[in-house]
């Protein structure tokens, strides 16, 4: 196999929406490790699985992405966007999730060895499927090597799943 210079390397998170009743949103259990780019070798580990299972019927969402440089990494990266790839939606229907403010998008490059953190915020409207009652946002953060220019991409997956809804 020959390497095409980009990456499109999918992370599966389950975001964590703060229900209603104020409850504090549901921690992170996971994070995603793959090298992004070749010669240098540039390593990255970003936050990669939260849930939510007790998401209600609709509302608004907030993640923070943490992403760390390994200290081994061959040169600094810079995160320059973060972009929805598609909002899956059952049989058609109309809600799903988007995908809103962008905060705290690092403007500077992230050294190997050091992390930087920014906020995905948006609004979600559960959808009834085979499985429950569901909505699911698919996010691409896009970045380069800050000396080399070289892109790479690291994919996110929010899902948001009702009380009894199964996987």
């Amino acid at each position: 196999m020959r390497y095409s210079g980009a990456i499109w390397l999918p992370a599966v998170l389950w975001l964590a929406a703060a229900p209603a009743s104020g409850a504090p949103p549901c921690p992170a259990v996971d994070r995603s490790t793959d090298e992004v780019l070749r010669d240098p070798a540039i390593v990255l580990t970003w936050d990669s699985a939260s849930r939510c299972g007790e998401a209600q019927d609709s509302g608004a969402y907030e993640l923070i992405v943490t992403v760390t440089n390994d200290a081994g990494s061959g040169e600094p990266v810079t995160i320059r966007g973060v972009h929805v790839m598609r909002t899956p939606r059952p049989r058609g229907q109309v809600g799903g999730a988007t995908l809103g403010e962008i905060a705290g998008l690092p403007t500077g490059a992230i050294a190997p060895g050091e992390s930087a953190s920014f906020t995905v915020r948006g609004d979600y409207r559960l959808l009834q499927t085979d499985e429950g009652r569901k909505a699911n946002l698919h996010i691409r953060a896009d970045g380069e090597g800050a000396t080399s220019g070289r892109p790479f991409s690291i994919g996110i997956n929010a899902h948001f799943a009702a009380p009894g809804a199964t996987e």
